[in-house]
């Protein structure tokens, strides 16, 4: 048996023609056929490639895309560098507010600090940043930003008169100003 042939007559084309089996049969068609438009090449196929603009953006653009809006239709938790008592908004107090309003719950200084129900600081911090997440805090401040807030204020490098005193203390001064610090915040968060 012998093998087809490349070649065949097609039926509509004049006696003697045949046409070969590629690319180019559809040149040789017959003409009660429609004709179809060519399919685009590879170079304008990579003009028409959708582009970021168009397609699947980046994960950072639907990151950056992501708009929390608070009951007010309002923006919050927006990632910026602002201080943490220059942020309050007509809706919000500042972050320093709230991360105090949370370190005030009664149990959550105990969270912060470890040991209470087997948690650790960094446990801790993360739940304050969900709360402060959740009561539509106008910046963002992820758990790190929370845990150096608490650090600071325990280490006393704030501004100001004596913002230093721990690191430019004697050893035996700096452990009193540590007790009298840890004595003043575990004061003050028994009181709630």
């Amino acid at each position: 048996m012998n093998p087809p042939s490349a070649r065949s007559t097609q039926p509509g084309l004049p006696s003697g023609t045949s046409s070969v089996a590629s690319a180019s049969t559809n040149v040789l068609q017959a003409p009660s056929q429609p004709s179809r438009p060519p399919t685009p090449g590879p170079q304008i196929q990579s003009r028409i490639r959708p582009g970021p603009e168009a397609g699947a953006s980046s994960t950072s653009q639907a990151t950056r895309s992501a708009v929390l809006l608070n009951p007010q239709g309002r923006r919050y938790w927006v990632p910026a560098r602002r201080d943490w008592d220059n942020d309050a908004t007509t809706d919000s107090p500042c972050s320093y507010e709230l991360l105090l309003q949370w370190m005030e719950i009664p149990g959550n200084w105990a969270l912060f600090k470890g040991g209470a129900r087997g948690s650790s600081q960094t446990k801790g911090a993360q739940l304050c940043e969900e709360w402060l997440k959740s009561h539509f805090c106008p910046t963002q401040r992820k758990y790190l930003a929370c845990q150096a807030k608490v650090d600071d204020w325990l280490s006393g490098t704030g501004n100001g008169d004596g913002g230093k005193a721990i690191q430019d203390a004697s050893d035996a001064d700096r452990e009193r100003i540590i007790q009298d610090v840890m004595g003043e915040l575990d004061g003050h968060m028994e009181d709630y």
